[in-house]
């Protein structure tokens, strides 16, 4: 029995009918439905019933043919979407638990207990109480639960589930028990009692099939009583997911190295959790580490690792900065540890500490698609280079990712072994629903798409788009309405403010200047109109109120920004001060807010419950975002375990309705094609960047440089840069200077790269270098996805490169100097001759009070960010680093900006708190933060007071924090700088991290009367630091 064509149109029918009440579509503007939805109520439960029937029988009815789990799901979208038309309610709570059910045995425990969770009780005569036993089972919910006709059965089969997934009782108890009701209800119930009983059979078969208990030990090859402490903790997952059971199957947990391609929502927390304690209670890892491209993604992790492993003696470290000082590497492999880093802070580690690889017995790659993404891609890549030339044989090598289309071929590469590969196909762990934006008539619609053929319009959602009339500003303006037509920003707004009552929304845009520009649209909606509700009606008011706070000290009461906070809409992009975007994160993640306005910074990792992801765009920086990238976007619409589809709606109603005119069809194309997942980009190597050509010109003109002088670049890098330029613009008509300078500058990065991992891997005193040079070329991902020609080029720019760095920098000293530097080789020759040349000058400015006035003009001569080169006039530049570094807020130093009349890029705009923002966390927190650890640790030697100055000073532009107690707090994971500066006002005798946490913990109640003015993720750090 499986659903035909008819049964599926019957389905949409029944969909459509659902969602236009989610749409609160007017009753009386609903559609005529076509074919009566009641047509599917025997395919649905014979279906269910079939499914149940074959599983709880187990092996008598081993051959018989059994229900797919695509019919299963079929059956489960039946049910919930029949109970959401609202054309029975005499039904609604038999459906609600039949379609959980459904969904249980196709394998979706999340959607299973999403629809039990909102399913009403049954009440204990339906199905003679059987109805009452699934519906606990499903929820695992084994207490008591009121007499029924079957006694005291329904009460002993829930003890015994209870007690064999906690490890205490046999299998057998339960499935005897559940079998001696199903052959009662056979013998003697109705219809509906027989279904229930196969129900309830099948759920406690399926249970102890899934159950930890009983994967576990095998999987990881560890006798069950070394599982059991973690069975009993209440957290720790009693049944595994279909995508940790094929992790258990694939014998990662038993140390096999792997691949992974796991689905967004599909249990990778818990999957990581897993693969960490096998590691640890087989004592093939003390220290794992988790490689993480992303800070936000580092910090996430870190907090659902805190949970997981609270209490136990596990210890957790998360270093996401290049250059923090208080990180004790040799702490790390003197008890299990778990460290959390990203590339680049790992990649200073093993720089400094190069022993650290020997101790490393687990490591984790997240998000390990990212080798081909620019000048991090460069970083990952190489780091993972280095590891493999430098850890242990028997170390364990894990990369998850959700989007890796070539993952055979980084298997091969990274593990030596193309097999290692955990194929994620067929994991969908919710249903996504793709929909199209169309206003061709007075009220607007939303047509819902096949997600694999677009061109199959499934059914559409009449009247969703309706215009409002705004309120003049001035008496005799034109009228102006929201939304504007063909403005998909603007409609995407709407439809986000429509949508919100529903479940939490996020409008995705492509650049984060458009995000601003959605939240200032909201402000004005808002103060033009009543027609909608404000989203923090839907959200968590206290919440809101403190985050909207927050906005106001971090940039300033009057910002668009803070005005859309305090209505429940909250940005989320990279130029959102970091301690704001945790905040938000955190807030949207404990569903206490519901409404974020976004960019790719959605993409990277970070694990939000969002029910409808509104696009609004897919370009970014005039280039149309990966698909794989897309797909790792609309991964986070629809939160296995909190939903159980995710709607992704395309607002712009010019992709859908201009998609047969041929000058505009472009759009549609570019829908289809990021839809399509076949279209996925593979992971290819960000060093095999030098090779391509710069294009330019309409048509599309091509020039290749010559790689054989790549090695020219290591220590003539502006220079070589600027002469190639002037050279290709007098050589070639039409080349355009800026995007050219850009394009070698970024090959530039690939070159420095390269010079690190060289300086970091090759012996430099010993004959046969370019040798040497060649076989740690040949380690590299570039090499292996390279032809033979490109195989060739790249060991001779290997080969060269480190031919350059013996001649330019002789001595062993010089290379170490090098060696332990992110900066490039004549960046950092020119600093190490300033400082010799400097010392006493800077000894004295020290001993003044003017350190930082004397240090800031070397740190901007050697700032390459383009946040800080795009300021009109770098004069101002010394007083917005006093600014910084003395702890003023980016409202402040924007304000600085408008009243010296600052011009930014280019174009010469004006300047926005944004750009304050960009200009002291990226230029000056990042990059110049980076040229002041160099100089520090060239001064580490030295005699006196000053090397220690410099390493404060560095701590300080790196957080903009003006004392040691705020960067202990920063530091100790209250990682804001008005949290941390209060924290500091409370507790001023806090020198360094450590001391941070001493004082918090020894003074919670009056560290959590401090915090309690600020958003709630500041708390759950102090609870993480508490346990």
């Amino acid at each position: 029995m499986k659903p035909e064509a008819n049964a599926q149109q019957v389905l949409a029918v029944t969909r459509s009918k659902a969602k236009m009440y989610e749409f609160d579509v007017p009753l009386e503007a609903h559609i005529a439905l076509p074919q009566r939805p009641e047509l599917l109520f025997s395919l649905a439960v014979g279906l269910l019933g079939d499914a149940a029937a074959s599983i709880a029988a187990g092996e008598a009815v081993a051959g018989r043919e059994q229900t797919t789990h695509q019919s299963l799901v079929f059956a489960a979208t039946y049910f919930e979407a029949y109970n959401e038309s609202r054309l029975d309610g005499d039904v609604k709570v038999d459906f609600s638990i039949l379609g959980a059910a459904a969904y249980y045995l196709a394998d979706s425990p999340g959607s299973a207990v999403v629809v039990a969770r909102w399913a009403e009780p049954p009440p204990a005569t339906l199905g003679s109480g059987l109805a009452l036993l699934s519906y606990h089972l499903l929820l695992s919910n084994y207490g008591p639960i009121s007499p029924t006709a079957y006694q005291a059965y329904p009460d002993r089969i829930l003890s015994a589930m209870a007690s064999y997934l906690s490890g205490a009782g046999s299998e057998d108890d339960a499935v005897t028990l559940a079998l001696t009701v199903r052959e009662e209800a056979y013998r003697s119930g109705d219809g509906r009692e027989l279904l229930y009983a196969d129900v309830v059979t099948a759920i406690v078969r399926k249970k102890i099939t899934n159950s930890a208990r009983a994967i576990l030990p095998e999987a990881s090859g560890l006798a069950p009583e070394v599982w059991q402490p973690a069975l009993e903790r209440a957290a720790f997952p009693r049944e595994l997911w279909p995508s940790q059971q094929r992790i258990c199957t694939a014998g990662v947990l038993r140390g096999t190295s792997a691949i992974i391609q796991m689905p967004t929502s599909a249990g990778k927390t818990r999957a990581t959790e897993l693969i960490l304690r096998s590691a640890f209670l087989s004592d093939r890892a003390s220290l794992a580490v988790i490689v993480c491209p992303f800070r936000s993604l580092c910090h996430d992790i870190r907090g659902d690792m805190a949970r997981a492993f609270s209490g136990e003696n596990v210890v957790l470290n998360e270093a996401t900065d290049s250059f923090q000082q208080d990180l004790t590497v040799e702490a790390l492999w003197e008890q299990r540890t778990i460290l959390i880093v990203t590339p680049e802070k790992l990649l200073y580690l093993l720089r400094t500490t190069p022993e650290l690889a020997q101790h490393i017995g687990l490591v984790i790659y997240d998000e390990g698609h990212q080798f081909d993404s620019g000048a991090r891609g460069v970083t990952y890549e190489l780091l993972l280079t280095s590891l493999k030339l430098s850890l242990l044989e028997n170390t364990q090598i894990v990369l998850i990712s959700a989007v890796i289309a070539n993952a055979r071929n980084i298997a091969g590469w990274l593990i030596d072994d193309e097999d290692a590969v955990v194929d994620g196909a067929g994991l969908l762990p919710t249903a996504r629903r793709v929909a199209f934006a169309s206003w061709l008539a007075q009220l607007g619609r939303l047509e819902y798409v096949s997600p694999l053929d677009p061109d199959d319009t499934e059914f559409f959602v009449p009247r969703v788009i309706n215009r409002v009339l705004l309120q003049k500003l001035k008496p005799r303006a034109k009228d102006e309405y929201f939304p504007r037509a063909e403005d998909g920003n603007s409609i995407g707004l709407y439809l986000g403010l429509k949508l919100v009552s529903k479940g939490s929304v996020a409008v995705f845009c492509g650049r984060k200047d458009t995000a601003v520009k959605i939240c200032a649209n909201a402000v004005e909606v808002f103060q033009r109109s009543d027609a909608f509700s404000r989203p923090v009606e839907q959200a968590d008011p206290e919440e809101v109120q403190k985050l909207a706070s927050l906005f106001s000290r971090q940039i300033g009461e009057t910002a668009s920004t803070t005005k859309a906070a305090e209505l429940g809409i909250f940005p989320h992009h990279a130029s959102v001060p970091s301690g704001l975007r945790l905040s938000v994160e955190f807030a949207m993640k404990t569903n206490r807010i519901n409404f974020v306005v976004c960019t790719s910074t959605l993409a990277q990792g970070v694990n939000l419950p969002i029910r409808y992801l509104i696009v609004t765009g897919v370009y970014q920086g005039g280039e149309r975002m990966l698909v794989r990238d897309f797909h790792n976007l609309i991964g986070r619409a629809g939160r296995a375990g909190m939903h159980t589809e995710g709607s992704i709606i395309f607002a712009d109603t010019k992709v859908f309705d201009k998609k047969r005119q041929r000058r505009e069809r472009w759009r549609w194309r570019t829908a289809k094609q990021l839809l399509n997942p076949a279209n996925s980009e593979p992971s290819s190597s960000s060093i095999s960047a030098i090779f391509g050509p710069f294009e330019f010109g309409d048509p599309v003109r091509r020039v290749r440089i010559n790689v054989e002088v790549l090695h020219t670049l290591v220590f003539d890098d502006d220079t070589a840069v600027e002469n190639t330029v002037n050279q290709m613009i007098a050589n070639t008509l039409g080349v355009p200077a800026k995007q050219f300078r850009q394009f070698l500058r970024e090959r530039v990065q690939i070159v420095h790269g390269i010079v690190s991992f060289l300086l970091a891997h090759l012996d430099f005193a010993e004959d046969g270098l370019a040798e040497r040079a060649v076989n740690l070329a040949k380690n590299t991902l570039a090499h292996y996805l390279a032809d033979e020609g490109q195989r060739a080029q790249f060991e001779t720019v290997f080969q060269r490169i480190a031919e350059r760095i013996l001649a330019g920098a002789a001595t062993e000293d010089s290379r170490a100097t090098l060696r332990r530097s992110p900066l490039a080789p004549t960046t950092v020759n020119s600093i190490k001759a300033w400082l010799e040349a400097s010392r006493g000058a800077l000894t004295q400015a020290f001993e003044a009070g003017t350190l930082l006035a004397s240090m800031s003009p070397v740190v901007l001569q050697y700032n390459r960010s383009n946040s800080i080169t795009s300021v009109s006039d770098q004069t101002v530049m010394p007083l917005i680093i006093q600014q910084w570094v003395t702890g003023a807020t980016f409202a402040t130093i924007f304000q600085f900006l408008v009243e010296r009349n600052i011009r930014i890029g280019g174009n010469n705009r004006r300047p926005t708190v944004e750009d304050a923002v960009a200009i002291c966390e990226s230029g000056l927190g990042y990059e110049g933060a980076m040229i002041l650890a160099t100089i520090a640790d060239l001064a580490e030697g030295d005699d006196g007071e000053l090397p220690g100055a410099l390493a404060l000073l560095q701590q300080q532009l790196k957080c903009g924090l003006p004392s040691r107690a705020a960067l202990g707090f920063f530091e100790a994971g209250f990682a804001d700088r008005v949290v941390a500066q209060t924290l500091a006002e409370a507790f001023p005798d806090v020198v360094d991290r450590q001391s941070a946490r001493i004082a918090v913990r020894g003074s919670a109640a009056q560290t959590r009367e401090v915090l309690d003015q600020f958003p709630s993720y500041f708390s759950s750090v102090l609870d993480e630091l508490l346990t």
